[in-house]
């Protein structure tokens, strides 16, 4: 964690941000945003300050005596506020999406095409802390306009290449990545298409064309599958050129077992495997405190896969693909398995404790002061004074910067822990083991 935190001061000052004071990273909070809906909903699923300015400010102009204060906005208000400005606009692309994949799936029908227009209108455009949580995570949003159709067969690419896709293009829809002038000099654009099926093979997508046949990932570890493709409306001004996700999946069943999935497994094991500890290099130590932390979530998320999310789906697809329900396996966390979870998820908290506290002591031990100065001299302030000697106040003032962050990351890493022991709560309440009602005596 430590060398993390090092390797992000250097960056930035090779940046000359600290000269600029304002950074640019999108460093939001690392808040564990689950929104809690519940079941039967059918809807998809550090603040940077500025410096202020004060050069001018015994120039101002007031007309109240009073010099104007300049206006703190964090770097979260701003991406927040520029994608509520566009919702409206994503309302109305979304709105036409779906009417039109409406329309081709009642045209197909006799091909095994089917769309739920009621389902898909609820949230056809993604909410803004949806929005904001995935930014977080991952810097880029391209599902902000999504919906979802079914195929009897998705395994069937005939009825994908000659049916589905013309028909998406001569609506104007086009896979993003093979609109015109997206190829660049020397260089092929990524198309946004992905085949997730389990057993898929070359010589069902032979029928596609190049390079679609050959963009097969197959299914994801929690056993869901899907087709997935990114499209651009080409009829659209460029400024309003924004991908539209369309997912093709087996049917209802399984769009019913994406949701459940989503809220009960999904959300916990994302938030988690997004804290800061997480991302801090291995150490050496047998049995550290890092080293156990990552133990007890890699068991939480196979615990959660495992006994959850790869029954659900496969359920789903004996129901939506196989007609067979007949094949049902039990969705269920035994008693022994819920307490596992609940024991797992203490000692996740328990290491992440030990782990900042040892991090923090490393930053005053005599080893790291080699570290210590060397952020001190890669820093525009000390580039930009005359004097090179580091003095034991700027020691003590790196050490406090450090300290603080190392802080900062410990209360949002606490915090999520403490809302995915929450979420599991719901999940362990839904999927735990029911014991029988004693019948009371007469």
């Amino acid at each position: 964690m430590l060398n993390l935190l090092v390797h992000r001061h250097l960056f930035m000052w090779q940046r000359k941000v600290d000269s600029m004071q304002v950074r640019f990273l999108p460093q939001f909070n690392q808040n564990f945003n689950i929104k809690n809906n519940n079941n039967n909903n059918k809807s998809h699923n550090s603040t940077v300050m500025p410096s202020t300015l004060t050069g001018l400010t015994a120039d101002t102009v007031s007309f109240t005596a009073t010099p104007i204060k300049p206006a703190v906005i964090s770097f979260k208000e701003v991406i927040a506020d520029g994608y509520s400005k566009k919702i409206p606009l994503y309302n109305i692309l979304g709105k036409k999406f779906i009417i039109t994949l409406d329309s081709i799936a009642t045209k197909l029908e006799s091909y095994g095409v089917h769309f739920d227009l009621e389902y898909c209108e609820i949230n056809p455009v993604k909410g803004l802390k949806s929005y904001l949580s995935k930014f977080k995570r991952s810097g880029e949003v391209l599902d902000k306009i999504r919906a979802t159709m079914y195929m009897d067969d998705p395994y069937d690419m005939n009825i994908l290449a000659n049916y589905i896709l013309p028909e998406l293009r001569g609506c104007g829809y086009e896979i993003r990545g093979l609109e015109q002038g997206t190829k660049k000099k020397g260089k092929s654009p990524i198309v946004d298409f992905d085949i997730r099926l389990e057993g898929i093979t070359p010589k069902q997508t032979e029928v596609l064309e190049e390079p679609l046949r050959n963009l097969i990932s197959g299914p994801q570890k929690s056993g869901y599958e899907d087709i997935q493709m990114r499209l651009i409306d080409t009829t659209a001004s460029p400024s309003n050129q924004v991908p539209h996700e369309l997912l093709i999946l087996f049917g209802k069943n399984t769009a019913a077992a994406k949701h459940d999935e989503s809220y009960y497994v999904f959300d916990i094991v994302r938030e988690l495997s997004h804290m800061h500890i997480m991302e801090a290099s291995e150490d050496n130590v047998f049995r550290s405190p890092l080293k156990s932390a990552k133990s007890s979530f890699s068991m939480i998320r196979y615990q959660l896969n495992a006994n959850i999310s790869k029954p659900l789906f496969y359920n789903a697809k004996k129901l939506d693909y196989e007609h067979n329900p007949a094949a049902q396996i039990p969705v269920q966390l035994s008693d022994t398995i819920a307490k596992s979870l609940e024991t797992l998820m203490v000692c996740l908290r328990e290491d992440t404790i030990k782990y900042y506290k040892a991090e923090i002591a490393k930053i005053d031990s005599k080893e790291y002061m080699p570290t210590i100065k060397k952020l001190i001299r890669h820093s525009e302030e000390f580039k930009a004074r005359k004097s090179r000697h580091i003095s034991p106040d700027d020691v003590a003032a790196k050490k406090e910067e450090l300290i603080a962050a190392l802080k900062e990351q410990r209360r949002d890493d606490l915090k999520t822990i403490a809302e995915a022991r929450t979420r599991l709560g719901e999940t362990i309440e839904k999927y735990g083991e029911k014991k029988p009602v004693e019948a009371k005596p007469e």
